[in-house]
Order: structure tokens, then C-alpha cells, then sequence
């Protein structure tokens, strides 16, 4: 069964997320990620240049440590980032089971590659578009699938 830009996982009965929910979760994370920035900025623990970029190795290193740890702790602790649970979303692995931390690692690791080299952004919504199962290149390679919160939680606890 197929509802508009919802899928269902072949497996079960768990809808995968939308590409228009990925988005929108995506877009609220780097608007909290943002904040979090002018915060760390405003108490002198971040420099930033007039391009809105670190400004020196220890403002790049802060704020890679300070996304790494947004990213990989909700990510591991709650299966979704804050994005994710304003669009009611959460990441499982593959047979549709709590995300491991081990793999909120390396999913967090390719986002940072695929940032760092723009066609992997390119790719990665490319494959979200096509995929029957949304997945992107950091799900691919995590063995992870996004879907909607309260088909996963009844298929196995959120």
C-alpha cells in the first residue's frame, strides 16, 4: 500500500519516511545546529570569520565535536535528532531494530564525508528519491532505514 511519498517496508508494516519529512527534518537540525553556533559564538567558545566560517583549528575542531556529539548522541540515545522528532520520524536498522550506537557513528561519519564532498549530498538525494526504501548513502552504508515514528513504534518500541 502506497499513501502519498509514504512507503511501506516490504518486511512490514513500518512506513518509510518521505523524502519531504527527511527534508524538513534535515532543514530543523541546521537551524538548531545554527543557534547552537551563534550561542558557542556569543560565550567566546567558537570564532567565527566574516563568511560565517571558523575562524581558527580550534573553533573548527569545537564545532565539529559539538555537531558530532548532537548527531551521534540523539541519534544513538533517542534514534532521532531533534529534526527527526519534530517530524515524527526515527532511524532503525535494517530488520527495523533500535539503532546500535556503533551505527549512529558511522551514519554521522558519512553525513561529515558526504558534506565535505558535495556530490555526495548529490547522491544521497538522488538515491532517496529513487529508492523504494528512501535510503541514502549514509543508510546504505549504516544499514539504516528512516520511518515514520508511530509505525515503528508499533512494529517494535521507538
Amino acid at each position: 500500500m502506497y499513501s502519498r511519498g509514504m512507503r511501506e517496508s516490504a518486511a512490514s508494516n513500518v512506513v518509510v519516511a518521505s523524502p519531504l519529512l527527511r527534508v524538513g527534518a534535515y532543514v530543523t537540525d541546521s537551524i538548531i545546529l545554527a543557534l547552537m553556533t551563534l550561542a558557542l559564538t556569543g560565550m567566546g567558545l567558537l570564532r567565527l570569520d566574516d563568511a560565517f566560517l571558523p575562524a581558527d583549528t580550534s573553533s573548527l575542531v569545537t564545532l565539529l565535536v559539538w555537531q558530532a556529539a548532537y548527531h551521534i548522541g540523539f541519534t544513538a540515545m533517542r534514534a532521532a535528532t531533534p529534526g527527526k522528532m519534530a517530524m515524527r520520524i526515527v532511524i532503525r536498522d535494517q530488520e527495523e531494530k533500535p539503532l546500535q550506537p556503533d551505527a549512529a557513528i558511522l551514519r554521522y561519519v558519512v553525513i561529515l564525508v558526504e558534506n565535505v564532498i558535495i556530490v555526495g549530498v548529490v547522491v544521497s538525494l538522488m538515491l532517496m528519491i529513487m529508492d523504494p526504501k528512501r535510503r541514502t548513502l549514509h543508510d546504505r552504508v549504516a544499514r539504516t532505514l528512516v520511518v515514520k515514528a508511530s509505525t515503528a513504534t508499533e512494529a517494535g518500541g521507538a
